[in-house]
């Protein structure tokens, strides 16, 4: 049975540059984008981490997906970052 460890791996592996990009686009800043993107992942496995291992051994790499989305969002509200024209 896949760890959450290695799913986490995974969707690091499959999201990284989708994430980056994301804020790229809000900051036209590598720098900032770069240090986004790491808080981004740095809260979702926080967040995962807090779950017991029963309910994350069997998380998808979907729903890892939408809570690293959920999470950038949030970022950028709580940043108040907003498109860059």
């Amino acid at each position: 049975m896949p760890t959450i460890h290695n799913n986490f791996l995974t969707a690091y592996d499959s999201f990284v540059n989708e994430i980056f990009l994301y804020f790229f686009t809000k900051t036209l800043q590598r720098d900032a984008a770069k240090s986004l993107t790491q808080e981004v992942f740095t809260k979702t496995w926080n967040d995962l981490s807090e779950q017991s291992e029963m309910h994350t051994a069997g998380l998808s790499l979907r729903n890892i997906h939408k809570l690293l989305k959920q999470n950038a969002e949030s970022i950028c509200l709580n940043q108040e970052l907003s498109f860059a024209m």
